[in-house]
């Protein structure tokens, strides 16, 4: 390359950021890795059993998301030197967006879920809820679609990216019009995660009303630090993605933050389904399985998860008529029932929560 001095100071500084924002995604992906890898085996005992119900297809989603685009991410954004054309790029780079917008709709709507089992309201305010969320989730899609289109446009590969070793050379322009729907689009994502997260803290004051304990008690026994976290990081990428001037496209701060969304998030989610089925509160459980998993009649897991299962897996314990909620099964009563296997009460204590998971990411 014959560059000037200072077109070569500003390449250096550019592949330098870009180096160290690489090295952040490869250390939560992984983190990723390792926490598939050591929870694979309570997977398979608490969901693989399940019949396809809808809790089984939700948390599958968000726990196999980010393995569809983490290697996309990988493949077209890296230094991998690789050599693409401009349409395979692009076209990676969209199934990269879309796969990840899934997953976090995904994420957001078993929280919405297990905040209605939590609260405990009537079929009706759960409706209400779901309708709001598919208003907005359209509301905010819809105007991207050009934007997401606009963004993975890719040119013929630079002569600066194929000696760093980059697959793809992104053509970077974004038409003022889409632009500003985006944005649009922006503000009112930050709306719907504000509205989330308003219904997170109402939910947990609401639960501290009507039982004993402190508050931090409640929290912890609720699931808490995996609803406060999610919605939390969403918030924060919300507001990014709304005001993203303040901090700037490619930097640190905003990398982490969307690092945050497309690998913590979906673990939060899954550990907060599992967590709501062997909750203290059998209300809460009987509505988790009845709303997710319409269980036609109630069985003992591995975990304590009162859920359908296919019978080839499964011995069926009988319960007494539970929350009439949505796919509601009259069971038999349970006291007739005896010798639940001793592993159950040993694996309920392996399902804890952690600690204890610009415009295009909206």
């Amino acid at each position: 390359m014959d560059l000037s001095p200072e077109e070569l100071s500003d390449v250096i500084t550019l592949y330098s950021t870009s180096a160290v924002l690489e090295r952040i995604l490869l250390g939560f992906y992984a983190f990723n890795l390792y926490y598939y890898v050591t929870t694979f085996g309570g997977e398979v005992s608490a969901i693989w059993a399940l019949k396809w119900k809808t809790g089984k297809v939700l948390f599958l989603i968000a726990r196999y998301g980010p393995t569809l685009y983490i290697p996309l991410t990988i493949i077209s954004g890296f230094r991998n030197y690789l050599t693409m054309g401009p349409e395979v790029c692009k076209r990676l780079q969209i199934a990269d967006d879309v796969s990840l917008r899934v997953c976090t709709m995904v994420s957001e709507l078993i929280l919405i879920l297990c905040l209605h089992a939590l609260l405990g309201s009537k079929r009706r305010y759960l409706a209400l809820m779901l309708v709001l969320f598919a208003a907005f989730t359209v509301a905010i899609t819809v105007p991207q679609i050009r934007y997401i289109e606009e963004a993975a446009h890719a040119i013929e590969l630079s002569q600066a990216d194929r000696e760093f070793g980059y697959p793809c050379t992104w053509e970077g322009v974004i038409s003022p019009e889409v632009l500003s729907t985006a944005k649009a689009a922006g503000y009112v994502s930050f709306t719907k995660t504000a509205c989330l997260f308003l219904l997170t803290l109402a939910v947990f004051y609401v639960r501290y009303r009507k039982q004993t304990g402190s508050l931090l008690e409640v929290v912890r026994r609720d699931s808490g630090l995996c609803i406060l976290l999610l919605t939390a990081i969403r918030l924060f990428n919300a507001i990014t993605d709304a005001f993203n001037v303040v901090l700037g496209l490619y930097n640190i701060p905003d990398m982490i933050l969307q690092c945050l969304q497309k690998v913590v998030i979906p673990i939060l989610a899954c550990r907060l389904l599992l967590n709501m089925q062997e909750h203290d509160d059998p209300g809460v459980r009987s509505t988790v399985s009845t709303l997710m998993f319409e269980a036609q009649s109630a069985t003992t897991t591995s975990v304590g998860l009162d859920v359908d299962y296919d019978d080839e897996f499964t011995q069926v314990v009988e319960f007494p008529p539970r929350y009439a909620g949505l796919g509601r099964q009259v069971a038999r009563n349970a006291e007739d029932t005896h010798g639940v296997p001793e592993t159950q009460s040993r694996a309920q204590d392996s399902v804890h929560c952690l600690g204890g998971s610009g415009l295009s990411r909206v």
